[in-house]
Order: C-alpha cells, then structure tokens, then sequence
C-alpha cells in the first residue's frame, strides 16, 4: 500500500514478471491502473514512507527503483529509474526502514543488505549474513533501530541497525512488529503464533496465538493492522484475524478456497482492508470486522 495516498494505491508483483499498481479504496478493481513487466520473476516489492518511490525485487537478485507520480489519478504508467544487482540469491523482501529512504534487503544465502536512494540511484550501504539458509522474512520495529529476520532453516535473528546482532533463537518463520508499542510476533511451525514486547525478548512472552492444530502447518505470513489492534496470520489457506492483546483463539477466520495458499498479507492504512496475496498469482481484498472477514474483490489468477 502507498501511504501518502491513504492506502487507495496497491501494488503487487508476481511470477511472471508483472508489476502491477491497483486503485484499491473500495476494492480492486478489475484492471491494474499501471503495469511494468520483466524478464525475471518478481518476489517482492515496497513502497517508500513518503510514496515517492517504490522498489522491486526478482529471483535473480535484481533491484528496480521506480519514481511514483504524486497525483494518484495521474498513475497510468511507471517506468524505471535505476536497476542493481543485489548479492547471493532471489531476493525475498523488501522493507523501508525510515523517511530517508533506506531500504532492507533479505536475499538467498543468509544474505541481507542495506541500500539507500540518492537522488534517482541506488547505493548499496552494508552487507550482513547471519543464517546459514535462505532469509524468507524480516520485520522492523517502530523505532526503525531493530531488525528481526527469518529463515528457512528456522532460526531467527534480532538485529541492531546498521547489523549488530544483538539476540538470536531456533523457531520461527515468519515475524511482523507491531506498529506501536514494539510488540513482536513469531510465527513458528506449527501453526502458534507467539508475541514478545521489546527489551524482553529473553522473557515469558504474551500469550500464544493458535493459528492450526495441525502438525507441521507452519505460518507462512503475519501483518499487524496499523494501529497494532489486529493481527493477521496464514497457514495454508486459511486467513485468521486477532485481536492481538487479547486471548489465543482468533476473532474471525476464512478459508479461502478460490485464492490457494497464502503468500502475503498487508492491512490497509486504516486498518478497514486486508490484502491477501496467493500463490495462485490472486489477490484479495477483504473487509475487516469483529463479526466477519468479508471479500470485496480479487484480481484474475496469473497463468
């Protein structure tokens, strides 16, 4: 989501090469606003905090910056501004650490980089490997100071910005830090989700989030709503919603048959909407309520 628009532009990218950006205030509508393709398969994409910029990322560890028009009505075409190769493999995310536009890099081999916009290009600031697999998510805190990562062997890293590593243990998969209050939520292999408040990451953690009972359903994909009131999570191809202080079974759950398995999630700027991405190449739009997650609209599957 563009923040500076108020969550009303939605961008997506897919396997085969398209980005695509997405009018999305009362639901997706059925054709994309914009599109830029590529020759590789994309894998991530993130859109700055002041929404000037947005970077793409590719299998073959190729960045992509592209310039944003400031007038959401005037987008109907994106062309890129700067192209870079990032180290080891495809790259997985793509996070904005501040205003200043630095960017964080998760890529194959353990490998997470730092880079920073100038002007129009982009500069590869730092370099740190801590997993012996491949990163597959990373989360920042509120105060842009901390950084967790995940990775496909299990293991998850807690990092002082620039990369200084300060806390590490074995289970997790995927992680989402809470917008205020500098919560941290760890998604592990069988389907529990459990939630840190930092500064006591060592310490008992609030209580644990059921997510599946099923043996090794692991939790693919976790996102805090802006003001940290709900928490979103994905196992197979059930969606489940929190109430994230509050109690382990969630206050709303969909299985969506259509979409496949869950790949992404992303609340809206004001928390109203969930983005559900799936590895069908279909994304969602969902109403959030105490009562139900109710469907808006989906993009067509990809080919």
């Amino acid at each position: 989501y563009d923040p500076r628009k108020k969550g009303d532009i939605l961008a997506t990218v897919s396997g085969d090469g398209m980005l695509k950006l997405w009018k999305a205030e009362n639901g997706i509508q059925e054709k994309p606003s914009a599109e830029w393709s590529s020759d590789s398969r994309l894998t991530s994409v993130s859109i700055s905090p002041n929404g000037a910029f947005l970077v793409v990322g590719d299998q073959d560890s190729g960045l992509t910056l592209f310039r944003i028009a400031k007038d959401s009505s005037a987008i109907e075409e994106i062309k890129p501004t700067s192209e870079m190769k990032a180290s080891g493999g495809g790259i997985k995310s793509i996070v904005f650490l501040s205003e200043d536009l630095f960017v964080t890099i998760g890529g194959d081999g353990g490998i997470i980089e730092v880079w920073r916009i100038q002007g129009e290009e982009l500069k590869r600031e730092c370099i740190a490997q801590g997993h012996m697999k491949n990163v597959t998510a990373f989360a920042l805190s509120s105060s842009a100071k901390f950084l967790v990562s995940g990775s496909e062997d299990g293991s998850m890293k807690l990092w002082e910005i620039p990369f200084e590593e300060t806390i590490a243990w074995d289970s997790g998969y995927a992680v989402a830090y809470a917008p205020q209050g500098d919560v941290l939520a760890v998604g592990g292999r069988v389907g529990a989700i459990t939630q840190h408040r930092f500064g006591s990451l060592n310490s008992a953690p609030l209580p644990t989030l059921k997510l599946s009972e099923e043996s090794g359903s692991k939790v693919q994909c976790l996102a805090y709503s802006s003001d940290g009131v709900y928490l979103a999570g994905g196992v197979g191809n059930v969606v489940s919603v929190w109430e994230a202080t509050r109690g382990e079974k969630p206050i709303v759950s969909r299985e969506d048959l259509r979409s496949g398995s869950i790949t992404g999630l992303q609340f809206s700027p004001k928390g109203l909407h969930l983005a559900v991405g799936a590895d069908t190449g279909v994304v969602s739009l969902w109403q959030v309520t105490e009562a139900e997650l109710k469907r808006l609209s989906s993009s067509p599957p990809v080919d």
